[in-house]
């Protein structure tokens, strides 16, 4: 039988990757890190192009995925993890309101100090 490797998860460090890797080996499930860099590996690369990500075999995914907790992103999990204020529109339009405020009157000061200085 064929062994069927499968993408778990990806990371952004290798360090995060290993760590987890070990985890998956500890409790015996194989698994093996991969990268990819586009075939550019002496350039830097923009974070699009290259990736880190951990396989497991087909029949041990849901295992893998239950020992590091992961879980699939839903809407909701969204909202949870990232607090959104109620009023953040308003916040907003308020910081905008005084920003143009104090702008016209430095604008302001320096116009007629300019002014005072050309008639004056």
């Amino acid at each position: 039988m064929q062994d069927r490797w499968i993408i778990l998860t990806t990371y952004y460090d290798i360090r995060d990757a290993n760590e987890d890797a070990d985890k998956l080996n500890l409790a015996g499930i194989r698994c093996q890190v991969v990268t990819y860099d586009a075939g550019h590996a002496l350039f830097p690369l923009e974070d699009e192009e290259q990736w880190i990500g951990l396989e497991v075999q087909e029949d041990d995914y849901e295992a893998a995925a239950d020992l590091l907790d992961l879980r699939p992103h839903t809407v909701e999990s969204i909202y949870e993890e990232v607090p959104v204020a109620p009023n953040a529109g308003a916040e907003r339009r308020k910081r905008n309101r005084r920003l143009w405020i104090w702008s016209g009157i430095v604008l302001g000061a320096i116009l007629l100090r300019l002014m005072m200085e050309l008639w004056g």
